[in-house]
Order: structure tokens, then sequence, then C-alpha cells
């Protein structure tokens, strides 16, 4: 998916649009927002030249709810989520990682657990995720951005 066909499929949104360089070559960033601007998006969608669309990342609090099987992905407490993550992937014998920060993920899935504050708490944030081009992990292709800092 390229740049126009993102910003197709998401009728009703306002998009801002910025490019950067990276080692891994020129990435487009894309916020999408609906209604009035808010301080962060309900979705970024990152872009590479090779690639077209190699990341989507709702926002945990204000982003469309996000599901695998039936398992709510964004806005859950990391360690019940991370329960029942493990869970999941083991009944399907799929691999399960740590990121360098700590969270649950799965390359099999394109799926690094983020965690993003809330109020009082930290919420699960994921960051669906293909490797890109001359990267190794979905780590090693994941924005830098994205990368969360709260533990």
């Amino acid at each position: 998916m390229n740049v126009g066909a993102a910003l197709e499929a998401m009728p009703g949104y306002d998009a801002t649009l910025e490019t950067t360089s990276t080692v891994l070559g020129p990435t487009q960033r894309v916020e999408f927002h609906s209604g009035a601007r808010q301080e962060r998006p309900e979705v970024t969608a990152y872009f590479g030249e090779a690639e077209g669309l190699f990341c989507v990342v709702p926002d945990a609090c204000r982003g469309p709810l996000v599901h695998l099987d039936g398992l709510q992905l964004n806005g859950r407490d990391p360690s019940q989520w991370e329960d029942e993550f493990v869970e999941y992937v083991a009944s399907r014998g799929v691999g399960l990682y740590y990121s360098p920060a700590g969270y649950a993920g799965s390359d099999d899935f394109g799926l690094v657990m983020q965690v993003q504050p809330d109020a009082d708490a930290l919420i699960t944030r994921p960051v669906l995720i293909v490797v890109r081009e001359r990267a190794c992990t979905l780590w090693d292709s994941m924005p830098h951005e994205e990368i969360t800092l709260y533990r």
C-alpha cells in the first residue's frame, strides 16, 4: 500500500505527512486525526521507499480497537495482556519474543508491543510491522519514534 491508498482507506480523517531519512532509507510518516486535532494522532502509519506501508500504530487511548482473533491488543493492562498473549501464541505454536524494552511480541504476527501512559497507568500500544528491506528483525525495522521509553 502506498500513501495515496492509505489516505483513501481512512475517510473522515485529516492526515499530516512528514518525510525523514533513516539508516534504512527515506521514511514517510502519516498521522491520522479525526475531528479536533489532539496531542497524539489516532493512527500513525509509516511507509518505506522499497516496502510501501511497513508499520501501523493505533493510539492506545484514542485509536481504533485492534484485535487478534478476539484478543484486544490496545488499551490493555500490559501484564494481563501478556498473560493472554503468551497463552495465545503457545496454543498456535508460533514464536514469542521479548523486545529490548521487555514487552512480549511475535515476529510471526508482525507485532511489537509497546506501552503508552494513560492517566495513572501504562496501557498497551501495539506496533504492527513487517521487516523492512536491509533489516533483520521487527525491532530493527521499528521507526525510532515508536520505541517506548516507559517501563
